[in-house]
């Protein structure tokens, strides 16, 4: 079967196995609360800025010895889309049938939006991507919550034929407060990024080996993707299912 996960999916998988499962084969998402604008402006006006030096470096990478900003402006344009920087991963299984164990083949459409990338001084390309916060991040903040998205950038690069840095960059920005002119002014700090090249393939190989042969048997393999013991989301579910359980037990009695 065809399965089409992105980075954001892949981190939901990592969370919770479950919910993952839900999200991408049964379309059951996890409610959504509204998301404000500002910070995807400002994640656009930086990009807009990191144009004007391709080849180069802006002043506030100026730091980075031997870094050059990708060079190719239409290649980056392509990749920034939501869906422009994409890879197909198989994946060989063996599942039971009537007649025996039988080999079929999951494909796994992995896609996504990089926002922008440099080269090294061995020509390695180095993934960069922009982030927005409140307040200064510590210096293990990218590692806890954003370490299944730079792999995930980092395998669909050497899947399109890049030869990938095993390290990247996430940019911060965040307001220090607004001037006499009105202006809000921002600091930005660099975080240096580790960048596996083999997680997410042995992710992709998890998740392939217990996918249903066909989707129409989604609802039959679900248990084979487990709630994680600190999932919120689940944790609710198990526990709305239970009083409502419970209430038509009550119900029943009664009568």
């Amino acid at each position: 079967m065809k399965l089409w996960l992105s980075p954001t999916k892949l981190k939901l998988f990592e969370e919770c196995q479950r919910c993952g499962y839900d999200d991408v084969l049964l379309k059951l998402k996890r409610p959504r609360s509204p998301f404000p604008s500002l910070p995807n402006g400002l994640d656009r006006d930086v990009k807009h800025y990191l144009d004007r030096f391709r080849g180069t470096l802006p002043p506030e990478l100026s730091h980075l010895d031997g870094h050059r900003m990708m060079d190719e402006q239409s290649t980056i344009n392509t990749y920034r889309e939501w869906n422009g920087l994409k890879c197909i991963y198989n994946k060989t299984v063996e599942v039971p049938s009537h007649v025996g164990n039988r080999k079929i083949t999951h494909t796994l459409l992995l896609n996504g939006g990089l926002d922008d990338a440099l080269y090294n001084d061995t020509n390695q390309v180095v993934v960069l991507d922009v982030k927005t916060k409140d307040k200064e991040p510590d210096d293990d903040y990218g590692m806890l919550y954003y370490q299944p998205q730079m792999n995930s950038y980092g395998f669909m690069l050497k899947e399109n034929g890049f030869d990938v840095a095993d390290y990247g960059y996430l940019w911060y920005w965040w307001p220090t407060g607004i001037g006499e002119d009105g202006k809000l002014t921002f600091a930005q700090k660099l975080l240096t990024m580790p960048v596996d090249l083999t997680a997410i393939p042995a992710q992709l190989d998890a998740i392939a080996t217990n996918l249903p042969p066909v989707s129409m048997e989604a609802l039959k393999y679900r248990k084979l993707f487990p709630s994680a013991v600190d999932c919120g989301h689940c944790s609710y579910i198990q526990e709305k299912t239970d009083n409502e359980n419970a209430e038509k037990d009550s119900l029943a009695g009664a009568n």
